[in-house]
């Protein structure tokens, strides 16, 4: 009969084990899925990417493709639905024998924290969903795959929703049931909103300020349902005047202002520039 010494070490032991076991086969069936992180290198993810265990012989590079019925794109339209492919190449060492990978999608720009959008469906048998404790929504791997290329769907936000960014991880592994030996590597692209409407397109195009040159003030010209605001810069890029736009407020005072050029940017509901106009300010002479 064995000691209560000895059952408390051989039950110590076999803790230890299954927690190997369990870090082990972390990446096996998804980092999402076993362990509840991510670990894309996305803002808000674990600080722990695949890289920090799988650092062996096995040379690998993630590479991010959007496509629309087959063509690369790199602007997205409002809710127009897009194929995500993720594939893990190997550049390098031994050849992998399988591939894992992870990905989730951030309504920011490339290396800030935003939210995350949702609408995705896996299209290949070696992609799954699965949602984290904090919320966010992660595709990866349901097992070891031998195929290198993940293939996602994903649907567009709406309009007026501005950059979003794609963060995916990926690894190539020998199959020996653990990280020893095997590679990684993580890769990120940023896709900025696309003007879909030609009414649109023309209403910005439509958009302006006058007179220019200007002594004192001056008026916005032109409609656009996207314009919230102008600011107006100097050659140095920075802000010297912001004025919030709405159907009555269409006259900026700018008397203030030392002679000279300036910029003007036309911003939307996110502050994305949808339009700039160079500018002079001339006082006028008695």
């Amino acid at each position: 009969m064995l000691s209560f010494w000895t059952m408390k070490k051989y039950i110590y032991l076999l803790f230890l084990m299954t927690a190997l076991g369990v870090l082990t086969m972390s990446n096996r069936k998804g980092r999402a899925t076993t362990v509840g992180l991510g670990s894309t290198g996305a803002p808000g993810d674990d600080a722990t990417v695949c890289k920090s265990c799988h650092n062996g012989p096995i040379e690998v590079a993630v590479q991010i493709t959007v496509l629309e019925q087959g063509d690369t794109i790199l602007a997205y339209e409002p809710d127009k639905t897009y194929q995500i492919h993720i594939r893990v190449n190997n550049t390098g060492g031994n050849v992998p024998k399988a591939h894992g990978f992870q990905m989730t999608i951030l309504n920011a720009a490339k290396g800030l924290n935003g939210p995350d959008l949702k609408d995705l469906v896996p299209l290949s048998s070696n992609v799954k969903l699965v949602s984290i404790r904090n919320g966010r929504l992660y595709a990866e791997h349901p097992e070891r795959s031998t195929a290198n290329l993940f293939e996602i769907q994903w649907k567009a936000p709406a309009i007026g929703s501005g950059p979003v960014t794609i963060y995916a991880t990926g690894n190539g592994v020998n199959s020996n049931g653990d990280d020893s030996g095997d590679g990684s590597a993580k890769s990120s692209l940023q896709l900025d909103e696309k003007i879909t409407s030609s009414t649109s397109a023309g209403q910005i195009s439509s958009l302006g300020v006058f007179p220019n040159p200007f002594s004192d003030k001056f008026y916005l010209q032109g409609e656009s349902s996207e314009l919230k605001q102008i600011e107006l810069v100097n050659l140095f890029g920075k802000t010297l005047q912001q004025f919030q736009v709405n159907e009555t407020n269409r006259i900026f005072n700018l008397s203030e202002l030392n002679d000279g050029i300036y910029f003007v940017k036309f911003l939307d509901a996110n502050r994305k520039i949808i339009k700039t106009q160079k500018v002079l300010k001339r006082t006028a002479r008695p």
